[in-house]
């Protein structure tokens, strides 16, 4: 995305999103999906009309983004630990085989950017992240690309 550019990856959007409603973007590589989506977490800037989003939003992008902090850390990542919630997260996110390879299971540290674990670790653990939040709106960039 460059504002100076003379094209723009996106234009004449218009959609509305309610509640328990699962909206999918598909298109080509390059389409402007990604674009999208950072244009609704006010990440781009919007050259002509307006995004309105109403409530809190969880984003899982297609590199994960990972800390130097515990496995549980990156996915509880600030929130109120739920013991219920997080083991089934961490199901739905097929990480339990990953827990018992971990020398320290869920508390193993993952080292910067999460350099220890493979690239699907990683995927797994970022998607984790983005639904353990409690959020009124999820967005998914393709994150088990790397899977």
């Amino acid at each position: 995305w460059i504002q100076s550019s003379p094209e723009n990856t996106l234009e004449n959007i218009n959609f509305d999103g309610s509640s328990n409603e699962l909206i999918a973007v598909v298109g080509t590589v390059g389409g402007g999906k990604t674009t999208l989506l950072h244009a609704i977490l006010k990440e781009l800037p919007v050259q002509d009309g307006l995004i309105d989003v109403q409530g809190v939003i969880s984003y899982a992008s297609q590199e994960p983004w990972l800390f130097g902090g515990s496995v549980r850390q990156n996915i509880v990542f600030g929130q109120d630990f739920d013991q219920k919630k997080y083991e089934e997260v961490v199901r739905v996110c097929a990480l339990q085989r990953d827990f018992t390879l971990f020398p320290h299971g869920d508390r193993t540290l993952v080292g910067d950017r999460g350099v220890t674990l493979s690239g699907g670790q990683r995927a797994r653990i970022n998607l984790a992240r983005a639904i353990y939040k409690e959020a009124d709106i999820y967005l998914l960039d393709d994150p088990l690309s790397a899977v």
